[in-house]
């Protein structure tokens, strides 16, 4: 008789609760079980019929729960192609408090979140996918002429755009997303012109409006050497003996780049002071994000990437404690504030205890992209502290996660690689930027509900070993 390990085992067959919200409009829900083996074409049919969405229209699922997340997009076309519409949810490696950021019809950027409360084991065969609770009526977003705009102080208007034009957020400089909800930032599309690694329509180079460009990467590589961060860029795999010539090398640009660092001071085409105290009155003026965003209607700009880059300036200016500040008032109105993102800022510039004060800002129960970003700025602010051990296991939980935001992954890969070359392991060093290279976020795919697994395929049942040695096995 064989070992009990060697018995070949079945899938067990699960059941997927989700609570499914519409983003603007917080007095809706839905909570529907679906089955392991339901498709997201079935999910995509029943947000259709719950949700009162039009059909035939293409659907994207942000499987890191990050909206505009293209690493980890699976698209469901409307002709019911898509690799994706077939795809089991038995198979997305999905455990509760997954969250995922679905975006229906992209030309009128409907958008909605898809928390996954309860994953249990079932009996029996597939059912259909069931309602299981249903609060509110669904509310279509109003039209852009329809919203009630407050009545703002010409003299503050004017100021306003006079900072927005200087910092380049005027909407006429970034371009537009085409969501008609203003800006390229609404839904994270837009802002540049070419090729843009971000994901938007391009060309924004190192200095994105977006902040998906180099300066991502700058905020986790200042715990990294120049070297690291250059290595993760191009996915450099050069052999060793080069590799520790190369180091020497890097170590002395490290020091000449440091030594330029400390010289230069922070470059900004406008006078932080002035448009710090714009800033502040701007926000004075609103009493909820929705004035904000009418503020930023009315003066033509993206108000809250301009308050984002004012306080990342404010935090490499030396000068957290206005640009905790800026977040805590902006934070008041509704916004949601990236705080580990200023967290790793002020840990960047040494301002450990605000960078402390800035991850206190969150609740300790996020889930999905936010759980994510808060477990990257603590990984970062600890890195920078010298704790490197709780630091170093963190970062290796985040880039072991399948479903994890592009940008996240990146900066955890190379904030882990760079404690793996400042402690001699070079070898780990050079294979976690192998495995970075290897995996292509535009290849991701998820098994076919008809298809028959193949015996190097990963087991349908989620053990992470390949079907011919678990379930497939004689």
């Amino acid at each position: 008789m064989p070992k009990s390990g060697l018995i070949p085992r079945s899938p067990m067959p699960q059941s997927y609760i989700f609570k499914v919200s519409v983003d603007h409009d917080p007095s809706f829900a839905r909570t529907i079980a679906f089955d392991g083996n339901h498709s997201l074409g079935d999910v995509q049919q029943t947000l259709e019929r719950e949700l009162g969405l039009s059909s035939g229209k293409t659907a994207v699922y942000f499987m890191s729960g990050e909206l505009g997340d293209e690493a980890t997009a699976l698209v469901v076309d409307p002709e019911r192609q898509s690799p994706a519409w077939a795809g089991m949810l038995g198979s997305l490696s999905l455990e509760a408090g997954h969250c995922i950021a679905h975006l229906h019809d992209p030309d009128v950027c409907q958008t909605h979140t898809l928390e996954l409360v309860e994953v249990t084991s079932t009996q029996g065969k597939a059912a259909a996918p069931r309602v299981v609770a249903r609060v509110g009526e669904h509310v279509a977003p109003l039209a852009e002429g329809a919203r009630e705009r407050p009545a703002f102080d010409d003299a503050l208007v004017a100021a306003v755009q006079t900072e927005l034009d200087a910092s380049g957020h005027l909407f006429e400089q970034q371009g537009g997303c085409g969501c008609g909800e203003g800006g390229d930032r609404a839904c994270g599309d837009g802002g540049c012109e070419g090729d843009c690694a971000c994901g938007g329509d391009g060309g924004c180079g190192d200095d994105c409006a977006c902040a998906h460009g180099d300066e991502a990467a700058t905020r986790a590589g200042g715990a990294a050497t120049s070297a690291a961060r250059a290595e993760v860029a191009s996915g450099a795999d050069d052999d060793e003996d080069a590799g520790d010539d190369d180091d020497e090398d890097d170590d002395e640009d490290d020091d000449d780049e440091d030594d330029e660092d400390d010289d230069a001071s922070v470059s900004m085409p406008y006078d932080l002071t002035e448009s710090l105290a714009t800033a502040n009155g701007a926000l004075a003026a609103c009493h909820a994000t929705s004035d904000l965003d009418a503020l930023g209607e009315v003066a033509g700009g993206d108000l809250v990437g301009w308050i984002l880059d004012l306080a990342r300036d404010a935090a490499a200016s030396n000068r957290g404690a206005d640009a905790v500040a800026l977040f805590d008032a902006a934070s008041k109105l509704g916004v949601d504030m990236p705080w580990p993102d200023l967290a790793m800022s002020l840990a960047d510039e040494g301002e450990l205890a605000l960078a402390e004060a800035a991850l206190s800002r969150l609740p300790t129960d996020l889930r999905g992209p936010k759980a994510d970003a808060m477990a990257l700025g603590r990984a970062v602010v600890d890195l920078y502290a010298g704790r490197e051990k709780p630091a170093e296991a963190a970062l290796r939980a985040l880039v072991t996660k399948r479903w994890l935001a592009g940008e996240t992954r990146d900066l955890a890969q190379g904030a882990l690689h760079s404690i793996l070359l400042a402690t001699g392991r070079k070898a780990e060093a050079k294979r976690l930027l192998a495995a970075s290279a290897r995996r292509d976020p535009a290849s991701v795919t998820v098994r076919n509900a008809a298809a028959t697994p193949g015996p190097n395929d990963p087991c349908a049942c989620g053990s992470g070993k390949k079907h011919k040695k678990c379930c497939g096995a004689a």
